[in-house]
């Protein structure tokens, strides 16, 4: 973010692409027999902009608009019109439709039939789009409002199974957090993106309406490092529009859409608790006020604003009382919870208990909003001691989190003040402690206060003592575990989780895999046991996950699994940014390395919950260092508190990044006794798998017996034998004893690794070694292939490819069994020069035949499978 953000700056609004709906969709129309693939959801959320995204991935069928309009629907065919046009066709049904059967039916495999608003198309235009899809097998895509019905033709068309529906629901919080920063160009108060996203269901369109008249009028302004938007009442003729489209129903109709308004998402059985109501459900369901979610039996509103419609109904309180007693009599956790912010919006207050036990919930399932409302609440009644502790303590580390730092540490003293028993002090000294440590970065104030507390508990004071032997990583004591070990298990299951989760994430970054799936082991048991979702558990198993697939050297799993992992990770979507970008940086991307390490810094900025925003700095700056921009990575540097630089992990990025801006700048020795000293220098505190490849640096560097003694001294001390430690090390082990004939099969080892740069300059030192003629070709074909896919150049100047890029796309062309004139057509040369590349290939690689060029090609995977 640049920070430069003006309140009457005006930019186009973001559009925020919905890349699994869009592959499914995709998907669906590259299946046969085909299918319409249906696109359903509320006005304004989404649905054509979907379709649009889908169509524009699709470059080898002309695309057929098909537009349904309420004031058409008396036309016959006056959905097809831009269609007829499009073709020539005469307008009158009893030529066109013919026509288009044979102009779009007849060539099916070229179209692609777009239906935007199905419901509303006209009755002769809904026949033909049946008779497109059913006779001819057209590829469709078609959208539909939630809640509207179906032309006859259409809804035929479903009840014949020649739809696929897809349910488009609004955007996630964390999706609408990001569409404001980019709107604003800064980051957005938590607390308004999660207000917004509730207020709007996540709908894109109604979000717009009310975040541009907030800053019409002034309401949307800078405050410290975020911007508050303050959206107020939607705009009048919104409402006044709405209201006027519920003025049709019955006062009991109304009743009913008030109580789905507050239930909402709700079972229809909660819903329709009566057979009266269950026929009042049904006809709004049939005037498309309320529709089920697909495949479930579950109700809601087909639009945000029908609840703000109906909000100047006078029977609120009433209404509230009644959602609170259906709600409580599920007996179902989220239902309660549910219950509990319903009542803070009536007129009777929540119990005292209620309020205690919901903060803690909703903490626990990350709604840090509700949590904190919950906790306020509490300390605004006249609660009980051990009451207000817990409410202070979940208040403080919601603030924490929030990025409220001052307002923290205050309800963090408070909450101390308050704190009694051993499961008390605990928990303060957990949660401070994670406060202190990944948000204020100051790792004594965390350890002081831990042993503050610790000295506090006199009766477990021989079970803590135990404890401290059994929790010796740094990152532990530092996070408080002194005060957790056996002792969690026997006062306080979120002890218990929060111990698991710090064990997951320092055995899994030690390399200790073994230790690490024991931990996930106990977690997933504890979590099962409690029946509840930690905010940082389930970003911390995916951050083991990605570890164990780096550490076996399978880096593409790795990366498609952090690449789903983004979709929907909500909090944790810094954690995987930062991971990909990673994978891009030591994969030689750095372009998108750069980008995607300095995204990921920022959404660490707003929600770090394992402490990882030094490591991502780290990251960022040893992307641009790379690169040789070494003053702006040295910046980047500087700029890190020493708390971060020193961070466990981080102080290795930040090493590699020194090391490259010295070897940038010509201090090839500097270079190397930076990574050595960053490897040796701190005992077992680090990485194994993080300093194997921080020692790729000297491989690249030419300083091949250095790295091979570092190493050595790696894998002496790394808990289990890591694919990606043994392959580097033998790779430098090669390199310095000359053994250029096991090179091949380790560098393919290195190159699976995500090392292609450590490949590259290997290779380039090798060549330099004099291997045979037969190893040189290997060689030179599989830096041709490397280099084709990163971007960043060898450290030392590589030697010209062996074959040229015409030369290459030749040689594979006819590996591929294509013979030479049709090459020659498809590249726009002559036949004579493609004979005359193909001899020269030959030559080069030392074969006589096309088998010979298969066979040497596809030894250096520089063919397809499918070649």
């Amino acid at each position: 973010m640049s920070g430069l953000w003006s309140p009457t700056a005006r930019p186009e609004w973001p559009f925020v692409p919905r890349p699994t709906a869009a592959a499914e969709i995709s998907d669906g129309l590259g299946r046969l027999p085909s299918r319409v693939q249906l696109i359903v959801g509320a006005a304004g959320v989404g649905k054509t902009v979907l379709a649009s995204e889908v169509t524009r991935a699709v470059d080898d069928r002309t695309v057929g608009q098909v537009i349904g309009l309420a004031e058409l629907a008396g036309v016959p065919l006056g959905a097809f019109g831009p269609l007829l046009a499009q073709f020539g066709i005469p307008a009158e049904p009893e030529r066109a439709v013919p026509a288009l059967m044979s102009a779009i039916g007849g060539a099916a495999e070229r179209f692609l039939l777009v239906v935007d608003d199905i419901p509303r198309l006209d009755d002769v235009s809904a026949a033909a789009v049946y008779q497109l899809v059913r006779a001819f097998g057209v590829p469709t895509v078609a959208t539909a409002r939630l809640g509207e019905r179906f032309p006859a033709p259409i809804q035929r068309m479903v009840d014949e199974g020649l739809t696929v529906r897809h349910d488009l629901a609004g955007l996630t919080p964390s999706q609408v957090g990001e569409l404001l920063d980019r709107r604003f160009d800064a980051r957005v108060s938590y607390a308004d993106v999660q207000r917004l996203a509730r207020r709007t269901s996540g709908n894109p369109l109604y979000l717009r309406v009310l975040v541009e008249s907030a800053q019409l009028r002034g309401k949307v302004r800078p405050e410290g490092d975020t911007i508050r938007i303050d959206e107020g009442d939607a705009p009048t003729d919104l409402i006044n529009a709405m209201a006027t489209r519920l003025t049709g129903l019955t006062d009991e109709q109304r009743r009913v859409l008030r109580l789905a308004a507050l239930l909402q998402p709700v079972n229809r059985g909660i819903l329709a608790a009566t057979a009266h109501e269950a026929v009042h459900v049904s006809a709004l369901e049939e005037r498309g006020f309320v529709a089920a979610e697909l495949g479930t039996d579950r109700i809601r509103l087909t639009h945000p604003l029908i609840a703000e419609g109906l909000a100047q109904d006078d029977h609120a309180t009433q209404d509230i009382a009644e959602a609170v007693c259906r709600l409580r009599a599920t007996g179902d956790d989220r239902d309660r919870l549910h219950a509990v912010r319903l009542e803070l919006q009536g007129l009777t207050p929540p119990p005292i208990g209620e309020l205690a036990w919901g903060a803690g919930y909703a903490y626990g399932m990350g709604d840090l909003v509700m949590a904190a409302d919950f906790a306020t609440a509490l300390l605004a009644r006249d609660a009980d001691r051990a009451s207000r502790c817990a409410a202070l303590t979940t208040l403080a580390s919601t603030q924490s989190l929030l990025g409220e730092h001052t307002a923290a540490e205050a309800a963090f003293a408070e909450a101390e003040a308050l704190a009694h028993t051993p499961q008390e002090l605990a928990l303060v000294a957990v949660r401070r402690g994670e406060h202190l440590s990944y948000r204020r970065y100051d790792l004594a104030g965390a350890v002081a206060q831990a042993e503050r507390i610790r000295a506090r508990i006199n009766a477990e004071s021989e079970a803590l003592d135990e404890s401290l032997k059994q929790w010796d990583a740094s990152l532990d004591v530092i996070a408080g575990m002194p005060l957790l070990g056996r002792l969690a298990f026997r006062v306080n299951p979120e002890l218990a989780i929060r111990s698991a989760i710090l064990l997951v994430v320092s055995r899994s970054t030690r390399g200790d895999l073994a230790a690490a799936r024991s931990a996930i082991d106990e977690l997933s048991h504890i979590q099962d046991q409690i029946g509840q979702v930690d905010p940082l558990a389930s970003a911390a198993l995916g951050f083991a996950r990605f570890v164990e697939l780096i550490c076996d050297g399978k880096v593409k799993e790795a990366a498609e699994y952090v690449e789903a992992r983004r979709i929907d990770a909500d909090d944790g979507i810094g954690i995987y940014t930062m991971l990909l970008g990673n994978l891009r940086q030591c994969g030689g991307r750095l372009a998108d390395a750069e980008r995607l390490t300095t995204l990921a810094v920022d959404q660490l900025r707003w929600r770090d919950g394992l402490g990882l925003l030094g490591v991502a700095l780290g990251y960022q700056a040893n992307a641009i260092a790379k690169q040789g921009r070494v003053e702006e990575a040295q910046r980047l540097l500087d700029a890190m508190t020493p708390a971060q630089r020193t961070a466990r992990n981080a102080y290795i990025q930040v090493a590699e990044a020194q090391a490259w801006i010295r070897a940038h700048s010509g201090d090839l020795d500097g270079a190397v006794e930076v990574v050595e000293q960053a490897i040796t220098g701190q005992g077992d505190r680090g990485s194994a798998f993080l300093a194997a490849l921080a020692a790729c640096i000297p491989i690249r560097l030419g300083h091949f017996d250095r790295a091979a003694t570092m190493l050595d001294w790696i894998s002496e001390r790394s808990p289990t034998e890591l694919e990606i430690v043994r392959c580097i090390q033998e790779l430098a082990v090669a390199l310095r004893d000359r053994d250029l004939e096991v090179l091949p099969g380790v560098l393919s080892r290195v190159e699976a690794s995500g090392q292609e740069p450590t490949v590259l300059d290997a290779i380039t030192q090798a060549l330099r070694m004099r291997p045979s003629a037969e190893l040189r070709r290997k060689l030179e074909l599989m830096m041709v292939r490397i280099a084709s896919v990163v971007d960043e150049q060898p450290f030392h100047r590589a030697p010209p490819p062996l074959l040229s890029r015409r030369e290459l796309e030749v040689a594979r062309a006819a590996s591929a069994r294509e013979r030479s004139r049709e090459i020659a057509e498809r590249l726009g040369t002559s036949v004579r020069t493609v004979d005359t590349q193909l001899q020269s290939a030959y030559r080069k690689l030392g074969v006589s035949s096309r088998d010979g060029l298969r066979e040497a090609l596809a030894e250096v995977g520089l063919l397809d499978s499918d070649e």
